[in-house]
């Protein structure tokens, strides 16, 4: 199948599991609930394709575009390679285990959708996964990797993000209202003007991090770690800062967490 268009084609429930389409169109097909269960796409399109439902586990993308397709209750559980979704709305579906190179998907909605144990990490000095305005509500990234990647604005709101990485992630702006972030890891991440609302903190490390102007309101921070952590002008609101780790802090305030009048701590 390589090369074929089938551009506006009818495709719904089609099958081409371990089909190689290297180069195939499938703009604006009706793809609902097709497999293409460990198919190889490199180059492929699928621009505004309806591909809600569609089976993708343990296919192999290589520059894949799916911008603005439909992609809801989709799977792409164990996929791996390069991948575009630029405004896609893949609510409901699975992105389990996968392992993605460099993924685009600005201003794209992964609502209740589950990354759990993938891994978007982009070695340093390459292109970074781009995310910005992203929508991971109620989703879950338990032990998901997102370090390096760009994701300003996103909103992690009500999610589960346990155990997850985002160490060198660009988070400005980034939401985290009801937010599990247990175990989380922020080192040296860019996370100024992110707002914490009822989030769970606990034991999270944020050491290294950038968080000028954060907005923390009533959220547990049992064992946060803030060690060289950049805090001026953030805000903490119905907070117990007494059980976070400070050292080499710079507090709201501006002064270093160390100073004898601060006693190793910014409360």
């Amino acid at each position: 199948q390589t090369g074929t268009s089938f551009n506006g084609a009818n495709l719904a429930f089609s099958r081409f599991e371990n089909t190689i389409l290297d180069r195939t169109f499938l703009s604006a097909i009706n793809g609902f609930a097709a497999s293409f269960v460990g198919a190889t796409m490199h180059n492929t399109v699928a621009s505004t394709a309806n591909l809600f439902g569609t089976n993708f586990t343990g296919a192999e993308f290589n520059n894949a575009s799916f911008n603005l397709a439909q992609l809801g209750g989709a799977k792409m559980d164990n996929v791996t390679g390069t991948l575009t979704l630029h405004g896609v709305n893949m609510q409901f579906g699975s992105f389990q285990n996968a392992t993605i190179d460099n993924l685009s998907a600005i201003r794209s909605n992964f609502t209740f959708v589950n990354f759990d144990g993938s891994d978007f990490s982009t070695p340093d000095g390459e292109d970074n996964n781009f995310m910005p305005h992203a929508t991971f509500l109620h989703g879950s990234a338990v032990g998901t990797n997102f370090t390096n990647s760009h994701l300003p604005a996103a909103e992690f709101d009500s999610a589960n993000i346990t155990d997850s990485i985002f160490d060198r992630t660009y988070l400005p702006d980034a939401n985290f209202i009801g937010t599990t972030l247990t175990r989380a890891s922020f080192t040296s991440a860019t996370l100024p003007s992110a707002l914490f609302v009822h989030a769970n903190l606990v034991n999270a490390d944020f050491s290294g991090a950038n968080m000028s102007g954060a907005e923390f309101i009533e959220s547990e921070v049992d064992g946060t770690d803030f060690t060289n952590t950049n805090l001026v002008d953030a805000t903490f609101t119905g907070i117990d800062l007494s059980v976070a780790t400070f050292s080499n802090t710079t507090c709201p305030d501006g002064s270093n967490s160390d100073d004898l009048e601060n006693g190793g701590s910014c409360t």
